[in-house]
């Protein structure tokens, strides 16, 4: 296993254990597959974390990409962290919301507002 990948895995189970979300949550939250984080942090993951997984995950847990990449860029505090994480619960669930059509159209006539 190579320095980068174990690094990546460190980092993000430290990250994500600040957060107190699960591996599934997380990978839910960032949109991959259940078990790609546990691979991550495991260092099951064989080759270099890829730019398009990292920024998913890296947005989820509020730090840049490229800590999670190659462990450059600033760490964020807990508090960011967890900031970061109910805004990816918050855009989850209006996601899911949207995709099962529970969001409503607004009735101008029900708003109290003129229509066209």
């Amino acid at each position: 296993m190579s320095e980068v990948i174990s690094q990546s895995g460190v980092c993000l189970r430290k990250l994500r254990e600040m957060a107190g979300i699960s591996t599934r949550e997380l990978a839910e939250l960032a949109q991959v597959s259940p078990g790609y984080p546990g691979h991550i942090e495991s260092g099951r993951r064989r080759g270099k974390l890829g730019a398009s997984i990292a920024i998913r995950l890296a947005a989820v847990l509020g730090c840049h990409f490229e800590l999670l990449v190659d462990g450059t860029g600033p760490e964020p505090t807990e508090e960011e962290v967890k900031a970061a994480v109910a805004s990816a619960r918050a855009r989850h669930a209006a996601r899911a919301a949207h995709e099962s059509g529970e969001h409503q159209a607004v009735d101008p006539k029900k708003s109290g507002t003129d229509g066209p």
